[in-house]
């Protein structure tokens, strides 16, 4: 009896802690004050308590921030670029005179100049004369990715045949002009534009954080990120050249060809996940030089970074590899076919590309005689 007392005192205290434990108010917990609370005066009590809720707020992550180059508006309201500025020299009278006219006059137009061009590009901004322009350049500062869409045509030619080349007949009174754009030229055509378009990915993570704006009493996604690495761009400028035929000597002085230059940047549409892929897989063989093709690695967690290899079938039906450098090369995008790959072929070559995604994607183009 003694001992089941002893037992009994013992469970009634540990009752008694397990009862205080359940009742004690937790530390750090926010409680309604004694004036909130209804005096018990029965033994049969209950309640209800109610909170009304709102939303805190909402903010997109989708933030379109762009800088771009600064534009010179003229008296009519057009914008107008003077890095573009150029002069057509078939004759090279600025190498012939070591640029007198630019550098030596009374008062210099620029402060040295690049021998041998037959066009330059008189307005850069370092002052010197050369056959590639100023370069425009485009950062990519959104919290999304950006397409760039550039168009470039040229006005008031007649007289000038506009070539697809540097390359020019020494009779012919003809012009190259062509947009680069992220280091791939590309010509003006006689009657057709050059037209560049690319993607420029999004800021890179820490580019934007989420913050409270005292004045405007809102939340907003931010841009805090200040280091150049965190976000992608895209250059462009123009480059060109004349031929050195003497028909320019017949040319009427007055003939003041134009380009005239346009570019757009709005947010994507590319899709955010895409397999590697080509635009066009059927290309006739050129009749002299190597063969470009676009290649798109594709986008997100389905993109590769570049090709592990190219193949074709060969005569005795087995796979044969083509070397790299050696047939091929491929950069920014484009790859190039070598001309010592295709030009003694003597029926169409169908090709596979295999590309080092994950999921290895391969595709066929064909060569086509």
């Amino acid at each position: 009896m003694r001992n089941y007392k002893k037992v009994l005192a013992a469970t009634l205290a540990m009752a008694m802690v397990a009862g205080n434990s359940v009742l004690a108010a937790a530390p750090g917990n926010s409680y309604m004050t004694g004036s909130n609370v209804d005096k018990v005066t029965s033994s049969d009590t209950q309640g209800t308590v109610s909170g009304g809720g709102q939303m805190e707020g909402q903010v997109s992550k989708d933030v379109f921030c762009v800088t771009v180059p600064t534009q010179i508006t003229d008296a009519g309201g057009a914008s107008t670029y003077d890095g573009f500025t150029f002069v057509m020299d078939p004759q090279k009278l600025i190498t012939a005179t070591q640029a007198t006219k630019y550098v030596d006059a009374t008062t210099p137009l620029a402060k040295g100049f690049v021998e041998g061009k037959t066009l330059y590009f008189t307005k850069r901004t370092d002052e010197i004369l050369d056959n590639v322009s100023d370069y425009a350049l485009i950062t990519n500062k959104s919290s999304i990715a950006v397409d760039i869409a550039i168009k470039a045509v040229m006005k008031n030619h007649t007289g000038i045949t506009m070539s697809s080349s540097d390359e020019f007949e020494d009779d012919s009174v003809s012009m190259y002009m062509a947009v680069i754009g992220n280091g791939k030229e590309t010509a003006i055509g006689e009657t057709s534009a050059a037209e560049v378009a690319g993607t420029i990915p999004a800021a890179g993570d820490g580019a934007y954080e989420i913050a409270y704006d005292d004045t405007a009493g809102d939340y907003e996604y931010k841009l805090v990120g200040t280091d150049p690495s965190l976000f992608s761009t895209y250059e462009f400028a123009l480059t060109g050249s004349c031929s050195e035929g003497e028909g320019w000597l017949d040319l009427p002085s007055t003939v003041a060809p134009e380009v005239e230059l346009t570019w757009k940047v709005e947010p994507s549409t590319a899709p955010t996940e895409a397999a590697p892929s080509l635009a066009q897989t059927s290309f006739a063989r050129p009749a002299s030089g190597d063969l470009d093709i676009a290649v798109n690695l594709g986008a997100g967690d389905l993109a590769a970074t570049g090709i592990t290899s190219i193949s074709f079938i060969n005569p005795t039906t087995s796979a044969e590899q083509i070397v790299k450098d050696t047939n091929y090369t491929f950069a920014d995008g484009t790859l190039t076919l070598k001309s010592n790959l295709f030009l003694n072929l003597t029926a169409d070559r169908t090709y596979t590309i295999t590309f080092n995604d994950d999921a290895k994607t391969t595709v066929q183009f064909t060569i086509t005689i």
